[in-house]
């Protein structure tokens, strides 16, 4: 990368059209949600969330320099890691590459996306707080990831946390404004997962958009927002609006977390 106007050019935000099922609003159809994402190989392969992609009926792709969006298949999804590889239609595109150096506290580090729907990208600078923080949340659920303080808002999520040269040292995906510390799925194990899906392999994945939930009389379990046609919850007669609070016999989200969901599907 020559200058950071190399990283944003291959940046890209993922608008995803569909129908999703709130736990709060209900069912909202013909909805748009809107994450970021990064083209690692000129071929058009981006990296993202899987909740920024999972469930929804087809992908816009906003990529810098085009007039117009661009569609997008989805080649593979984690639910528990949160990542999914997306390839847009053409070719010759600007890329990221992985950063393969040490990240250590206090490593300089920039965040690249589109929070909040903006059609414009951001940029915010920050440093590693932490090598290893801990990466259980309500809808992934991650060993260990980095901590910084680069701001990302709603929107970034997906997008890359790179280095002063230019080279992703994490995913982007989870964020907590109130103490001004953000989270990124390290590239060191972001890599190895990325090359399955890439190749057409779904990962720690059973095809749902979910998160941990508890409802007031007492129910856990993973609500489920979408279902990825042709997955093996959608075979299962899974909809958006269930609950799933048992897998192989065992209650789940006990905690609030994904993490009991993740061990089964890893086991």
């Amino acid at each position: 990368m020559s200058s950071f106007q190399d990283a944003i050019d291959a940046t890209v935000q993922i608008v995803a059209q569909g129908s999703f099922r709130d736990p709060e609003f209900g069912m909202q159809y013909n909805t748009a949600g809107a994450g970021s994402g990064f083209i690692i190989d000129p071929s058009g392969i981006a990296v993202t969330n899987n909740h920024v992609v999972t469930g929804a009926a087809f992908l816009q792709v906003y990529v810098p320099g085009n007039d117009e969006p661009l569609n997008a298949k989805i080649l593979g999804v984690s639910e528990c890691n949160d990542l999914a590889v997306i390839d847009i239609d053409g070719d010759g595109y600007p890329f990221l590459e992985w950063n393969t150096a040490p990240v250590t506290l206090g490593t300089e580090v920039y965040a690249l996306g589109y929070p909040l729907g903006d059609p414009e990208p951001t940029l915010t600078r920050g440093v590693i707080s932490k090598e290893e923080a801990g990466g259980e949340t309500s809808w992934a659920s991650v060993d260990e990831v980095l901590e910084h303080d680069a701001t990302i808002n709603p929107g970034n999520s997906g997008g890359p946390l790179v280095t002063t040269d230019g080279k992703v040292v994490g995913v982007n995906y989870a964020g907590a404004s109130d103490v001004n510390q953000y989270f990124s799925i390290n590239a060191a194990d972001a890599r190895s997962i990325v090359e399955q899906l890439r190749a057409g392999t779904d990962l720690d994945s059973i095809g749902i958009n979910g998160t941990a939930v508890s409802t007031e009389d007492g129910i856990t379990g993973i609500w489920v927002a979408s279902v990825e046609s042709g997955s093996p919850a959608d075979k299962a007669g899974i909809e958006a609006g269930d609950i799933v609070t048992m897998l192989e016999g065992l209650g789940l989200s006990a905690d609030g977390t994904m993490a009991d969901y993740c061990d089964i599907l890893r086991s």
